[in-house]
């Protein structure tokens, strides 16, 4: 049996805090790109801010569940944080690729990363 086709949008970054911005933004994606699912991904530690600390994980982790709550269409993969250590965007979209076969993938870029893309 093939499997279904889905639609996947990823937003990465560090929600420290997460914000109406980002949800809007979620938002914007999920109607204009006809996604089936966005996943957030908080990340570890970002390798483009090297001497930041963000916040601890569960207490990013929390925030992103209580804004995300009753909206089955948005979710929350932790990948990045088990992973540890600075998270790097091709090694998570390896592994969301390896769980979602044949799923079309979306990663969701802010505007402040545009200029950073070409190092990614």
């Amino acid at each position: 049996m093939k499997p279904m086709t889905l639609r996947l949008g990823i937003y990465g970054g560090s929600f420290d805090p997460v914000h109406n911005g980002h949800l809007l933004v979620a938002q914007a994606a999920l109607e204009e790109l006809n996604l089936d699912q966005l996943i957030f991904v908080p990340a570890a530690q970002s390798p483009f801010k090297p001497d930041s600390q963000p916040a601890p994980a569960n207490d990013r982790l929390r925030l992103l569940r209580l804004a995300l709550a009753g909206r089955p269409e948005l979710s929350i993969d932790d990948l990045e944080i088990r992973r540890g250590g600075v998270s790097y965007t091709i090694d998570t979209v390896r592994d969301l690729r390896a769980r979602h076969p044949g799923s079309e993938l979306f990663y969701l870029v802010g505007a402040d990363h545009l200029a950073s893309l070409p190092k990614w």
